[in-house]
C-alpha cells in the first residue's frame, strides 16, 4: 500500500444510503440528458481533510449563470491555491460534494483558471468512488463542459496541486429523490463553571497551583510511560509501560503518575491527560520528531492497523487509571511497577494534541481522514477488528474519549472526522468531545497568519465563533462536548500574543480581564470546558509566543513560581461560580456594560450576576442601576471584585433601591451575588409566633416561640447554609460568635410551616 493515498481507505460496512451505483462514462452527447443546474452550497461541500480553503469553488453560483447552456457567467473568484506549508494536502487534496440524496448526473462544468495541473473527478460511495473524468487544467479562463451519465449522491475531487487554479465548478442532473431532513436542534445542559474552568498544566505544578479551576489538561509525553530514551527497549508488542515510578526516573527517583493523578481527584479536579508526541522506540530511535505521526515509513496513515503501538498505549493507561479493573495477565508493565488497574482517577483521555499543525510537514500532519483512523484503533480497536486489548474503551467502557485539540475553530476537520466515522464506523462517532484551540489576536487566531498582539474576546468576536461550533454540535452531534482546550494571552510585552498594558493596567491586569471575559464568553455559548494555556510561564522573560501566558510566572529554571493578577482573579472565579450556570445575556440598557446572569445549578433562587466594560481603553461606568427582577424578593445582595493576592475577592453587602442595585463597572468583571427568598421560604407561616433577641447579636440569639422548632438553618449573604441543626424545642439558645459579622437569614421549620427571620451579627 502506499503512504498518505486514501484510495486505499479501509472497507468495511457503511451505513450510507447510496443506491446501487450505476457509472457510465461519456459515452452520449449532452443533449440526451437532463440540464438542469444543481444549486450547491456549503452545506454540500465536506472538506474531508480539514480545511476550507476551496470557497472559491463554489461561491458564484449564480454568476456562473448556465455554461451547458452556452450563457457562462464571467467568474471572477478562484479556489484559493494552497502554498508553503500547506503543501502537506497535496497531492491527494479531496473536497466531496454531498447532493444530499441520489441524482442523475448529465454534465459537469468548471471555469478553468490561470494554471496547468489537473483535477481527477470520481463518483460513488465514501468508501468506493470510482473515476468520472480527469482534466488538465490547461485552458486559460474558459468554461469547459464534460457530459456524463452517472447515479450518485457523492462527488469527489482531487485537487493536484496550488496550481490547479479553478474559478468556479457546477454541476447537472436529475433529482432521483427526496434530500434527507436536517436533523433536529437539540439544546444541550449548560455545564458548571467548575466544571468549564479549566487550565493547561504538567505534573510538576503543585496541587495548591491547580487548585484555581476544576479541570486539569495535562500535557503527557508518551515516553515518559514507556522506553524514554532507553535504545535497548524493545517496543510493541513485548511493552513495558511504567507510571509508578515512570520511565523518566533515576537512583531512588521517579515520576509518580498514580499519586499525581489521586491527589487531583481527592481534590475535585477533573485531570484530563494529553496523551501527546510519539514514543522514540516507534523510528527505531532515529532521532526523527516525536510529533511525526506514530508509524513506520512503510505503513499507511489512513488504515487503522497502522496505529496498533498507539492503541495499545492507550489500552494500558485506560486500563490502569479507568474505572475498570482489567485482569492482570493483560497488564504490560515494567519489573519496577505495581501491577494494578482501576484506579479511577481518570474519566478522560485525548490522544494527541493539535494533529493538524500543518507546519510540521508530511511527517507530523494528520489530514482528518488519518486522524479519524488513529483515533478508532486508540478508541476501541478500530470496532474490535484489531483486537481486544486495544483501544481506551476496550480496558475502559467508562472512559471519556476527547478528540485531540486542533489548531482553531476550524468545523471543516470535524465534518471531516464525521464523514469519516459514517463511512467507515457505520456512523458511530468515536469522541465524547471535540476539542479546538483558539487564541484571540489581530490576526484571528494561531494558523497561517502574522499577529501584532493578543485582542479582547469581544474585539475578537470569540463568542459567536465558539457559539457557531456549538449550534453545529447541536444539530449534528448532539451528546457530544464542545472542549477549547487553548486559549490565552502573555504578559511580556513584545510578545505578538501579548496582553498589552492599557492605560494605568498593567499587561498582568489586562491578562487577568481579557481571560476571565473569554471565559464568560464561552459559557455564554454553550461550551463545557474551557482550558486556558497555561498554568505557569515557560520562560516569563521570553518574547517568544505562549511562553509568557501562564497565570504564574516562572523567570526559569530554580526560580520560583510566582502567582499573577490572572491566578487570582481565576481563583476567585472559579470558586464564586463553582456550582453556578450560565442563564441569560441581559440587556444592560448601556451599550458600554454587558451583563451576564448565572444560576446556581439546584439551588434556584441564587443568581450571580457578571458586568464588565466590553471595551479596551480603561473605561468604567459610575453608579451602574442593575435591574435584578422584579418577580421575587431579595433576600441578599453582595458584590465580589476581583483583587490581587486575593482568592475570595472583595465582598461587600450591596444596599437595594428596590430591586435596583448601583454597581461601579469596570473592564475587569464584577460580579454580583443574589439570593431571593422564594426558595427558602416555601411553607411560611402567615402570622410569625417566634421571636429572636437580641438582635443584633454579637455571642448569641435566643429563639422563643409558641410552637415547638424541629429544625433551624442559618443562611449567610451567599445562601449557603453556615448551621444546620435539630432542636425539638420552643425557647433555645444558638451561638453566633463564630459568624462574621453581617446579615443572615434564619430558616425555623416547625410542625405547623416555616418561618424566616432576618439577624444581624455585629
Amino acid at each position: 500500500m502506499h503512504q498518505n493515498n486514501p484510495e486505499f481507505a479501509p472497507m468495511i460496512p457503511t451505513r450510507f444510503f447510496v443506491k446501487q451505483f450505476l457509472f457510465a462514462l461519456l459515452l452520449f452527447p449532452a443533449s440526451v440528458f437532463s440540464q438542469t443546474k444543481i444549486t450547491l452550497g456549503p452545506e454540500n461541500i465536506i472538506r474531508v481533510f480539514g480545511n476550507g480553503f476551496t470557497d472559491g469553488l463554489f461561491d458564484e453560483q449564480v454568476l456562473a449563470g448556465d455554461p451547458v447552456g452556452g450563457t457562462g457567467g464571467n467568474v471572477q473568484t478562484e479556489y484559493a491555491p494552497i502554498q508553503g506549508a500547506y503543501a502537506v494536502y497535496y497531492p491527494n487534496y479531496k473536497i466531496i460534494i454531498d447532493l444530499k440524496n441520489d441524482y442523475q448526473l448529465s454534465h459537469i462544468s468548471l471555469y478553468d483558471g490561470s494554471n496547468v495541473d489537473s483535477l481527477w473527478i470520481k463518483a460513488g460511495s465514501p468508501t468506493n468512488f470510482q473515476p468520472l473524468v480527469s482534466i488538465s487544467t490547461n485552458q486559460y479562463n474558459s468554461w469547459r463542459n464534460f457530459p456524463v451519465n452517472v447515479t450518485t449522491r457523492y462527488v469527489e475531487l482531487t485537487i493536484r496541486s496550488s496550481a490547479t487554479v479553478i474559478k468556479e465548478l457546477v454541476l447537472y442532473g436529475t433529482s432521483l429523490g427526496t434530500p434527507e431532513p436536517e436533523p433536529p436542534i437539540t439544546q444541550a445542559t449548560p455545564a458548571r463553571m467548575g466544571d468549564l474552568m479549566g487550565t493547561n498544566a504538567l505534573i510538576i505544578n503543585t496541587l495548591d497551583e491547580m487548585k484555581c479551576v476544576g479541570f486539569i489538561r495535562e500535557y503527557h509525553n508518551w515516553q515518559w510511560d514507556e522506553g524514554n530514551d532507553d535504545t535497548s527497549y524493545p517496543g510493541y508488542p513485548a511493552n513495558q509501560y511504567a507510571w509508578n515510578p515512570s520511565w523518566v526516573s533515576g537512583a531512588g527517583w521517579g515520576w509518580n503518575f498514580d499519586a499525581y493523578y489521586d491527589s487531583l481527584s481527592a481534590a475535585g479536579i477533573t485531570a484530563m491527560p494529553c496523551l501527546q508526541t510519539s514514543a522514540p522506540y516507534i523510528f527505531n530511535f532515529s532521532g526523527q520528531d516525536n510529533e511525526s505521526k506514530p508509524i513506520a515509513s512503510n505503513e499507511d496513515a489512513y488504515q487503522p492497523q497502522s496505529y496498533v503501538e498507539h492503541a495499545d498505549y492507550m489500552y494500558q493507561f485506560a486500563a490502569r487509571f479507568g474505572s475498570t479493573n482489567v485482569p492482570t495477565a493483560n497488564l504490560k508493565l515494567r519489573a519496577t511497577n505495581e501491577a494494578v488497574s482501576g484506579l479511577n482517577t481518570l474519566h478522560w483521555m485525548e490522544n494527541w494534541n493539535e494533529p493538524n499543525k500543518d507546519w510540521k510537514g508530511n511527517a507530523g500532519f494528520f489530514n482528518a481522514y488519518q486522524y479519524a483512523a488513529m483515533s478508532s484503533a486508540d478508541y476501541d480497536g478500530h470496532l474490535g477488528t484489531l483486537g481486544a486489548q486495544l483501544g481506551l474503551k476496550n480496558a475502559d467502557p467508562n472512559m471519556q474519549f476527547s478528540m485531540a485539540g486542533i489548531i482553531s475553530l476550524n468545523l471543516d476537520y470535524i465534518k471531516g472526522l464525521r464523514f469519516w466515522c459514517d463511512a467507515y464506523r457505520n456512523g458511530d462517532f468515536m469522541f465524547d468531545a471535540i476539542n479546538l484551540h483558539h487564541y484571540s489576536n489581530d490576526a484571528g487566531g494561531q494558523t497561517n497568519q502574522s499577529p501584532t498582539t493578543g485582542i479582547s474576546p469581544e474585539a475578537d468576536s470569540l463568542y459567536q465563533k465558539a457559539k457557531a461550533i456549538v449550534d453545529y454540535r447541536n444539530q449534528y452531534l448532539p451528546g457530544v462536548e464542545v472542549m477549547i482546550s487553548e486559549f490565552g494571552y502573555d504578559t511580556h510585552p513584545a510578545s505578538v500574543q501579548r496582553a498589552p498594558a492599557i492605560g494605568a493596567a498593567d499587561a498582568e491586569e489586562v491578562q487577568g480581564q481579557w481571560l476571565i471575559r473569554s471565559w464568560l464568553a464561552l459559557a455564554a455559548a454553550g461550551v463545557d470546558k474551557a482550558v486556558q494555556f497555561m498554568l505557569s510561564d515557560n520562560n516569563s522573560t521570553s518574547a517568544t509566543k505562549y511562553a509568557s501566558s501562564g497565570l504564574i510566572s516562572y523567570p526559569g529554571s530554580g526560580d520560583v513560581r510566582t502567582p499573577k493578577k490572572s491566578w487570582y482573579y481565576t481563583y476567585t472565579t472559579k470558586h464564586l461560580l463553582n456550582e453556578y450556570v450560565f442563564d441569560t445575556i441581559l440587556d444592560s440598557g448601556n451599550p458600554a456594560v454587558w451583563v451576564y446572569r448565572f444560576q446556581h445549578a439546584s439551588e434556584f433562587n441564587k443568581y450571580i450576576y457578571a458586568l464588565w466594560c466590553p471595551s479596551a481603553s480603561g473605561a468604567t461606568v459610575a453608579n451602574y442601576s442593575l435591574n435584578l427582577g422584579n418577580e421575587d424578593p431579595i433576600f441578599s445582595c453582595v458584590q465580589t471584585q476581583l483583587q490581587a493576592n486575593d482568592t475570595l475577592g472583595l465582598q461587600t453587602t450591596i444596599s437595594l433601591s428596590g430591586n435596583t442595585a448601583l454597581v461601579n463597572v469596570s473592564e475587569r468583571p464584577l460580579f454580583v451575588s443574589v439570593v431571593t427568598s422564594p426558595g427558602m421560604v416555601k411553607g411560611l407561616i402567615p402570622t410569625t409566633p417566634i421571636q429572636l433577641f437580641p438582635n443584633p447579636a454579637t455571642t448569641a440569639i435566643r429563639i422563643r416561640a409558641e410552637v415547638e422548632v424541629n429544625q433551624v438553618y442559618i443562611f449567610n449573604s451567599l445562601g449557603q447554609i453556615v448551621l444546620q441543626q435539630a432542636i425539638n424545642a420552643s425557647d433555645f439558645t444558638l451561638p453566633v460568635a463564630q459568624f462574621a459579622p453581617g446579615i443572615y437569614a434564619v430558616k425555623l421549620i416547625t410542625a405547623q410551616g416555616t418561618v424566616m427571620k432576618s439577624l444581624v451579627r455585629n
